[in-house]
């Protein structure tokens, strides 16, 4: 995988574009990254459930929850760099010998990557949970049994924010599942998902 920095993202016509087969089907999904965005938001709900029965879970079973407040706070921070951690993840599910673009739209309030590379359906939805799952369940579940103190605030704070921010990956993997028939593949074209089946030459 090569992967190419792209600096701030610009214009919708800067990202790059596929040669997509004539049987590719467009996404139904928003044109805009606000958009994306918008839509993305709805997928806190669950998240926020899932974060909410963890602590729940620990309190009740664990009978112990409390926070130290640096720890916390020094979590939430180092959440940003680890943003690009979770952009790196997604870079590397690519195929080897693949050109992955990375992009930064931080007044839109995201980093992104993006590549050409078509994907098997399988594929392209673990390439989307890869980081949440990576930088934001496995913590999670790892802070149950955690000693309390700032150990463990870091680990939460750092864990919470990274799961919330998969809430745009997990609104393309609800489409993939929707909308994408199996064995189809996936490959991204400009701000848009396209999905096809390998057409059979006739014999």
């Amino acid at each position: 995988m090569k992967l190419i920095y792209k600096g701030k993202f610009e214009d919708y016509d800067s990202l790059p574009k596929a040669d997509l087969p004539k049987n590719a089907v467009k996404f139904d999904e928003p044109e805009t990254i606000e958009g994306i965005v918008q839509e993305a938001r709805r997928y806190l709900i669950p998240l926020l459930v899932i974060i909410g029965d963890v602590i729940i879970f620990k309190w009740v079973f664990m009978q112990t929850f409390s926070l130290d407040f640096l720890g916390l706070a020094l979590g939430l921070v180092l959440s940003l760099p680890f943003l690009f951690v979770h952009e790196l993840l997604h870079a590397f599910s690519f195929p080897l010998k693949t050109e992955v673009y990375l992009y930064q739209a931080l007044k839109k309030g995201v980093l992104f990557v993006t590549s050409t590379a078509p994907l098997k359906k399988s594929r392209f939805i673990f390439m989307s949970l890869l980081p949440m799952v990576v930088l934001g369940l496995i913590p999670l579940f790892w802070w149950i049994f955690i000693q309390e103190g700032f150990y463990s605030s870091l680990v939460l704070g750092l864990s919470v924010l990274m799961l919330l921010g998969g809430a745009g990956d997990l609104f393309n993997v609800v489409n993939a599942l929707r909308q994408v028939p199996k064995n189809a593949f996936i490959q991204l074209s400009g701000i848009n998902s396209y999905w096809y089946l390998e057409e059979r030459e006739e014999c």
